[in-house]
């Protein structure tokens, strides 16, 4: 039986995938922080643990990692817009995009991906197994998250014109 680690186990993507390794019979421990909201992930299920700790925390994610066979990193800070970009790891990337003639695109949130891939794509050189995972604007079923607007706008407006054309 595969010991599964989730990070951002509480967000749209990891509380999805927690549901579906559970499903198909894996144990999976799921990485919160004390202060996340745990009504969607299954807390009965008997496959499923809780491990307490924050991805900023080198060695609380240290000893959850501990007894995994996989880890999926799905963590991620997710807002339509953060006004203190120090809450994402600064980094100095100059430039991201040099096709640009050296202007920065990039917003702390894009630099701070760059650095984890840059770490995982040497992992994977080193010899770790390494998928890399690049999701867009993720749709579907479930709880509206608060870094996804767009949905939250579409169902606005449509749910508008749905009750607008009904009237007519």
């Amino acid at each position: 039986m595969v010991k599964v680690l989730v990070t951002g186990a509480t967000g749209y993507l990891g509380g999805r995938l927690c549901h579906r390794l559970l499903e198909e019979g894996h144990v999976v421990r799921a990485f919160v922080r004390r202060s996340s909201d745990l009504s969607s992930l299954p807390s009965s299920h008997p496959a499923l643990e809780l491990a307490y700790g924050d991805v900023t925390d080198l060695s609380s994610l240290i000893d959850a990692l501990h007894g995994c066979d996989v880890l999926f990193h799905t963590a991620a800070l997710v807002e339509p817009w953060i006004p203190d970009p120090s809450k994402f790891i600064a980094v100095s990337l100059n430039p991201c995009f040099p096709y640009f003639g050296g202007k920065m695109f990039c917003t702390e949130y894009e630099k701070s991906k760059a650095v984890a891939d840059g770490i995982a794509l040497q992992a994977a050189a080193d010899g770790t197994p390494i998928v890399l995972l690049y999701p867009g604007v993720i749709y579907g079923s479930g709880k509206l998250t608060s870094g996804n607007f767009i949905a939250k706008i579409v169902r606005t407006v449509l749910h508008f014109q749905m009750t607008r054309d009904a009237k007519l």
